[in-house]
This record gives structure tokens, C-alpha cells and sequence, in this order.
């Protein structure tokens, strides 16, 4: 059986560190987590570790094949460092880091102890903080802060106005601080955002808090809806192929449908001839692209039912009866050697 020995260079390293691991007795190696060596293949690879790993090496020989564990423990490690703040131009910020035994911060020069675990900051513009903590392992942890500096009071970046149709939604964009509060809180997706959403039914001013270090100042943005309220003729009835007018308004642009019997489809007054009952629908737009739909009810009176009697015929001079029945008045044409046009 073959008598392989595996190791490691150090049994306990700082998170993120490497150490070497070593294994003897065989001709080929094969260690595994693969993806945390730098050469499975290898005899004596280099690990690099967050946490405590234990790591298996096949050694193989002519002997045959042998596992081997090896374990590498990491020291426990619990730094920190404040998160990010911000300040006004001319004032100071109070840092903070913990878990360590030494601390070492940069840039030096605009704080008042580097080597402090909790050193005051008075950048004069936006910085970048570096610190370096030394545990009593050894362990050496790195971390960032960084300090804003606003030089001024906010100054409001916003539209002035802007329009949507009644039932749609626009978002508005403001800049120029670092929090923004809106007001009031009617049909808006977020009031503690920089771009909300808002879908007012009615005209309204919202009105927007720029705040940052410096402190506050004010701005609004005015959402005008508008509402297209379209109007059309009253629903009419005409004979099959009668012309008619009927018209649209309440906006600047038509579109009527269908597009037969009709003189246009883009006035606002037009000329129709159906032949049988017709719906006329119109689509009526203003210049922001709002609409609104209305239709006109067209309907047609039914042809009469006509009677007439057979043909006949005459001598030259003598006289023939002819006769109609049917609704409504009868006219005979052409209106030549005939008694009567209109005849009770």
C-alpha cells in the first residue's frame, strides 16, 4: 500500500491570504478544491483562502493510490469600518474602525490622528478614506470610506412643467441634492426618490425638498392633464345612398373609420353616403397626442316596395292607362304625352 504524507506550510492564515501546501511518497498529485490552487498538479501548490478549507490530495505511485486531508484554518477576523457620510464644506466627520489592534489611515493630512481607531476627517473636497487594520493575529484587513463634501446648499435641477393625457403617467427627474422629499403624496410611486412616477387625474403642483449636508432648499414641478372631450353630431337617418354631413370636434386631428361612403377620414365635418346602416367612429387627438373616441350612429330608411302594372302597348294616337302602387308619392318621368308627373 502507498505511504503518502500531505501538509501545509502554516495550519491557520489571515482571510484572503495564501499558503503553501506539500504532499510526498508519489509521482502524481491531484489536489482538489481545484479552482482554490494555483497548480492541482502539483506537489507543493499555493492556496489562497477566505475561510477554513480542508483540502485532498491523490497521490499516486507505482505502488498504487493513497488520500490525504489536509485542513487550513483561518483566523477569525472581525473588522469594520464606518460607512459612507457626507458633510458640508468646513465641517468635520467623525470615522470609525474596529476589530483591530493597530489602524493606520490615509490620506493623513485632513485628519487629526491617522493611527486613531476613530480619527476626525475635515476634507476639503469629496475624499476617499484608506484604512489599514492590523489584528493581533497579524492579519492586515483593508477597508474604505468615503466623506462627500457639498460645497453649497442644493441647487434644484427640474422641469418646470410638463403635460400627460388624463390616465397616463410620466416620470419626473430631479437633481442636485442628495435626498429629495415630494409633496403631496396623491398618485406618485415614491416620495423619498429622486425620479418618481406620478399619474394625477387633475392639474397639480408637486412640490420637491432638496436636501443635502449644507441643508434644504425648494422647487416644484406643475403636471398639467389634460382631457380630450370629443363631441360629434347627433345619430341620423337617411335613405341608401343619401349624402349627409356629419362632423367631430374637440380637438385638432380626426381619423374616421370606416373609410367607404365617406368625403374624408381627416376632417372634422364630413360628407357621408351609406347604403345600408353604418357606424362612423372617430378618433379625435390634439396636438400633445391625447384622444379621445366617439362614433355617430347612421341609419337607413328601407327602399319602398313598388308595384307597376305590365307593359302595354298602343296604337299611335290612342291613350293607355298606366298605374303605380307604393309608399309614399310616386312621380313618372320622362314627363312627355303623359296626363300627370304626380298623379293622386
Amino acid at each position: 500500500m502507498l505511504d503518502a504524507e500531505a501538509g501545509t506550510m502554516s495550519d491557520t492564515i489571515c482571510p484572503g491570504t495564501s499558503v503553501e501546501l506539500w504532499a510526498i511518497g508519489g509521482t502524481s498529485y491531484s489536489w482538489g478544491p481545484a479552482e482554490l490552487v494555483d497548480d492541482p498538479g502539483s506537489s507543493n501548490p499555493i492556496a489562497t483562502i477566505w475561510e477554513e478549507t480542508t483540502f485532498t490530495v491523490t497521490v499516486t505511485s507505482d505502488c498504487g493510490t493513497s488520500e490525504v486531508e489536509v485542513t487550513v484554518y483561518v483566523h477569525d477576523v472581525s473588522t469594520s469600518a464606518n460607512g459612507d457620510t457626507a458633510i458640508c464644506a468646513g465641517g468635520s466627520a467623525n470615522l470609525s474602525a474596529a476589530g483591530g489592534e493597530t489602524y493606520l489611515w490615509s490620506p493623513a493630512s485632513s485628519l487629526d490622528d491617522p493611527t486613531s481607531a476613530t480619527p476626525v476627517a475635515s476634507p476639503p473636497v469629496t475624499t476617499y478614506y484608506y484604512v489599514f487594520i492590523t489584528t493581533e493575529d497579524g492579519c492586515e484587513i483593508y477597508d474604505t470610506v468615503k466623506v462627500h463634501v457639498d460645497q453649497d446648499l442644493p441647487y434644484p435641477n427640474l422641469i418646470n412643467e410638463v403635460k400627460i393625457c388624463k390616465g397616463e403617467s410620466v416620470q419626473i427627474t430631479a437633481h442636485g441634492a442628495t435626498s429629495y422629499l415630494w409633496s403631496p403624496d396623491y398618485n406618485i410611486s415614491a416620495t423619498n426618490t429622486y425620479n418618481p412616477t406620478v399619474w394625477p387625474s387633475v392639474d397639480t403642483i408637486y412640490n420637491v425638498t432638496f436636501t443635502n449636508a449644507c441643508g434644504s432648499t425648494y422647487d416644484s414641478v406643475k403636471v398639467d392633464v389634460i382631457q380630450i372631450m370629443a363631441e360629434v353630431s347627433p345619430d341620423t337617418i337617411v335613405c341608401p345612398g343619401q349624402e349627409a354631413t356629419i362632423w367631430a370636434s374637440g380637438g385638432t386631428h380626426y381619423l374616421w373609420s370606416p373609410n367607404s361612403h365617406i368625403s374624408s377620414v381627416t376632417d372634422s365635418i364630413v360628407q357621408i353616403w351609406p347604403w345600408y346602416p353604418t357606424t362612423y367612429n372617430v378618433i379625435v387627438s390634439d396636438d400633445n397626442g391625447c384622444s379621445d373616441e366617439a362614433s355617430v350612429n347612421v341609419e337607413t330608411y328601407e327602399l319602398p316596395h313598388l308595384i307597376i302594372c305590365p307593359d302595354a302597348y298602343a296604337v299611335v294616337g290612342d291613350s293607355v292607362q298606366l298605374w303605380a302602387e307604393g309608399p309614399g308619392s310616386i312621380s313618372w318621368s320622362p314627363p312627355y304625352n303623359i296626363s300627370c308627373i304626380f298623379c293622386d
